[in-house]
């Protein structure tokens, strides 16, 4: 009994001593640089991911870098990015680029908070490049100035993603099946093919279905130009 109880101490105090020493040990709402750099130096992996739950349902992984984005802490991503970390989305392979539906990229998560520094942070790194689902991942909450930004950047704006349980969808697709007008108008007057059904669904199937009229009549107007 006495031997059980010390490898549950030992196994208590190894957690203990591993997430203390993690960047993900880190408030980023305060974080300042000098807290970063010295867990850097004591070894902490810089890429180092954790389940988060969004949405209240669905599990994804995150990075220190997500994190700090989504505070707007802009000393903290300097400090990061400055060390190595990656400002696309990782694949719970933790393999650099191997990226995934189930991952949260930095930018996706200072789109998704309206953090704008971030953003600019972030773009200006080349944080669109890596993200081949820029756009697919942003479009149900990014305002206009948001999509035009990654469409400066390079994202394509007939870029495809896998959604799971609803099949491939393109980001025009997916910003109809949410009912952001805003995005579905910058992608259409950025030259977005309407016609395009990667899952038998076009942009205007997905708005018809999930009931988003104004979205409907704006696909349409386009369509019979």
């Amino acid at each position: 009994m006495k031997k059980i109880k010390l490898i549950m101490i030992c196994c208590t105090l190894f957690a203990y001593n591993n997430i203390s020493s993690s960047l993900h040990s880190v408030s980023y709402e305060t974080a300042d640089k000098e807290t970063i750099q010295r867990l850097i130096a004591d070894g902490a992996n810089i890429n180092e991911m954790r389940l988060r739950t969004l949405d209240n349902y669905l599990y994804r992984s995150i990075t220190p870098l997500a994190i700090a984005a989504g505070h707007g802490n802009i000393e903290a991503m300097e400090v990061l990015l400055a060390n190595g970390a990656y400002a696309g989305p990782i694949g719970k392979r933790g393999g650099i680029p191997h990226v995934t539906y189930y991952s949260i990229s930095p930018l996706t998560e200072a789109m998704r908070c309206q953090k704008k520094e971030a953003v600019k942070l972030l773009i200006a790194t080349g944080a669109v490049t890596k993200d081949p689902y820029a756009l697919c991942n942003v479009v149900q909450f990014a305002k206009a100035d948001d999509i035009e930004a990654l469409i400066a950047a390079g994202a394509n704006v007939n870029e495809v993603n896998y959604i799971n349980g609803w099949g491939d969808r393109t980001a025009l697709g997916l910003a109809a099946r949410y009912g952001n007008v805003e995005a579905v108008k910058v992608l259409l007057a950025h030259n977005a093919d309407v016609h395009l059904m990667p899952s038998n669904m076009n942009p205007l199937d997905d708005a018809y279905k999930y009931g988003h009229r104004q979205v409907v009549e704006i696909l349409r107007a386009h369509t019979e130009c």
